[in-house]
């Protein structure tokens, strides 16, 4: 089993092929989705510079994806797991993220979306995400 760099690269890039053409079936874009989350967190003020819009956007990439996942027993640890940290860091930089957002972000559009209190992290994920699946 001895396969050139080419060959490996050329199997990888079947593969991703392959992938996508099983979203495309099954009516899933998550570069799309991905690309719409980015969005929506700067325009809420939330940037790729802190560590809790990464957390956030997976987060709520997962709830996209999955029905019935509760962000604190499901989404912080595989969250977690993923970045090599623990979940109160997890927990800690979203809600960083979504304070400073609420503080320099788009003061509007959060009371349009979360009114004057400011959301918790799992209010957070989930009405984005849902707000999101809609569009």
């Amino acid at each position: 089993m001895t396969e050139t760099k080419e060959e490996l690269i050329r199997e990888v890039m079947q593969m991703k092929e392959r992938i996508e053409e099983i979203f495309n079936q099954l009516g899933v874009n998550s570069e799309e989705e991905s690309k719409d989350i980015e969005e929506y967190l700067k325009q809420l003020g939330i940037f790729p510079d802190r560590l809790g819009y990464t957390y956030l956007k997976m987060a709520i990439e997962i709830c996209m994806k999955k029905s019935g996942v509760r962000i604190c027993k499901d989404v912080y640890p595989e969250i977690a797991k993923k970045y090599h940290t623990s979940l109160a860091c997890v927990e800690k930089n979203m809600r960083t993220a979504i304070n400073a957002g609420m503080t320099y972000g788009n003061k509007k559009l959060y009371n349009e979306i979360f009114g004057n209190e400011r959301p918790t992290n799992t209010r957070f994920v989930t009405t984005l995400a849902e707000k999101l699946s809609s569009n």
